[in-house]
């Protein structure tokens, strides 16, 4: 019995020894001080604790630890770089600290670092050694920073960075003037003062200032008022990239507004000669130019330009239904539909070679009706109304004309015509009406062609 119970302790001691080594290497989960992945094991990267089979959870950290020096991260085993104590500074080009200012810097391997100026427009951070992209933001209008989208690296001996903000927007100085362009500007000078401006473009222009304590100084001449306005050509650049320097100055002994703008020529694109009906108009064209008229129609019809100068190149654009037609080379009539109100911008361009070629045309408005033909002279174009139809009268030698018959129907003083190969084809002479009429519930463009 004795022997029994010896024997029973015995066994009962192996136990207690057992479980006191288990508790040894087993996990204690319980224990706040101990990180998942100083604990747990897991060799094999299968998720799963090596020792006691719980999950092993992989932490991804924001901020490595490495207090042991060995720059590997005592927390997930990540490769540490110890940031640099950085300082970047932004001021303007008189040394004022510029405050408030976002800057991000964004890293070749992903790291983002963003940080606002403060009041003496500093930024002091510690920083992991790197390259990366400079990026201020947060300027007010005009203004941009040197070195903005650069790429700054910071490394030891380089943690200092200087910028500067520069303030683009014109003041009336020589190397910040200011810009007039097709809108009047209007500037405030002290008294005596003299600002510096530019313009672009390559067309001549009027320079206007109104205003009779006003000087203008341009291309080494000095401009004074005549009856209170300054009037100067200022001719073309050669290119859009040119500029047209000039500068204005106040002559009174007081603050003065004074007004700075520019006239197209008469006759430009800009500045039209108004045409009116009826009358016989003559268009001096410059050698390679071209000499611009406008029209508002009083009411609806169909405006028609006639000229006895053949060698010209005429153009008329509906600005309110946005409808082009023109003729060249030697075309007698030119024909375009308008409505009450519409403006019709005119150009008439001129083939010959002489400096000055005079270009005669006359403008008509009929309304396409029985009673009131519109007139044709030579090759040209028409749009005709949805559905609608128009009596021509042919003005000129006898001669073949075609017109497609594509969703037309033509009559020939009163005939009806037949098609021939998708086009009526007839003879004209001197006063032939030709009926034509659009079978479609779109406006269609009709042109025709004689030969």
């Amino acid at each position: 019995m004795k022997r029994m119970n010896k024997r029973l302790l015995a066994l009962l001691a192996c136990l207690l020894v057992m479980v006191a080594m288990l508790a040894l290497v087993g996990c204690n989960d319980d224990k706040p001080e101990n990180k998942p992945c100083q604990t747990h094991t897991d060799a094999n990267e299968d998720g799963v604790c090596d020792v006691c089979g719980a999950a092993v959870e992989i932490e991804v950290c924001d901020d490595h630890i490495d207090t042991d020096g060995d720059n590997l991260c005592e927390i997930c085993g990540a490769v540490c770089v110890p940031p640099l104590d950085c300082t970047i500074l932004l001021k303007d080009e008189q040394g004022n600290a510029m405050a408030g200012i976002s800057l991000t810097l964004q890293g070749e391997d992903a790291m983002v670092v963003k940080a606002v100026t403060d009041a003496a427009g500093k930024i002091a951070k510690a920083i992991v050694p790197g390259k990366y992209t400079v990026n201020f933001e947060g300027l007010a209008e005009g203004w941009y920073v040197e070195g903005n989208a650069s790429v700054i690296e910071i490394a030891d001996g380089s943690i200092s960075f200087d910028f500067v903000a520069i303030d683009n927007n014109p003041d009336g100085s020589e190397e910040k003037p200011y810009y007039v362009g097709d809108e009047s500007v209007s500037l405030t000078f002290p008294a005596g003062a003299t600002y510096f401006c530019f313009t672009r473009g390559t067309s001549s222009r009027y320079l206007v200032v109104e205003n009779a304590n006003a000087k203008v100084s341009y291309e080494g001449t000095d401009y004074l008022p005549e009856n209170g306005v300054i009037r100067i050509l200022v001719a073309g650049a050669a290119d859009t990239n040119s500029t047209m320097p000039f500068t204005v100055t106040n002559t009174s002994d007081a603050e003065n507004t004074i007004a700075v703008r520019f006239e197209s020529l008469p006759g430009t694109q800009d500045n039209p000669y108004e045409s009116v009906l009826d009358q016989v108009l003559t268009a001096d064209v410059p050698k390679e130019g071209t000499v611009y008229y406008s029209f508002t129609a009083q009411s609806s019809g169909y405006l028609v330009l006639t000229s006895e100068t053949e060698a010209n190149n005429i153009m008329m654009y509906n600005l309110t239904s946005y409808v082009v037609t023109g003729y060249t080379d030697g075309g007698k009539s030119v024909c375009i539909l308008v409505a009450a109100g519409d403006t019709v911008s005119i150009s008439i361009a001129s083939k010959a070679m002489d400096d000055v070629n005079s270009v005669q045309f006359k403008l008509e408005l009929h309304s396409g009706a029985a009673g009131d033909p519109v007139p044709v002279y030579g090759n040209g174009s028409l749009r005709l109304a949805a559905s609608g139809a128009i009596s021509l009268v042919y003005h000129g030698e006898s001669k073949t004309m075609s017109v497609p018959a594509d969703s037309l129907t033509l009559a020939l003083n009163g005939v009806a015509q037949e098609s021939t190969g998708g086009s009526y084809i007839f003879v004209v002479a001197e006063g032939d009406v030709i009926a034509l009429t659009n079978t479609t519930e779109d406006r269609v463009d009709v042109g025709f062609m004689l030969s």
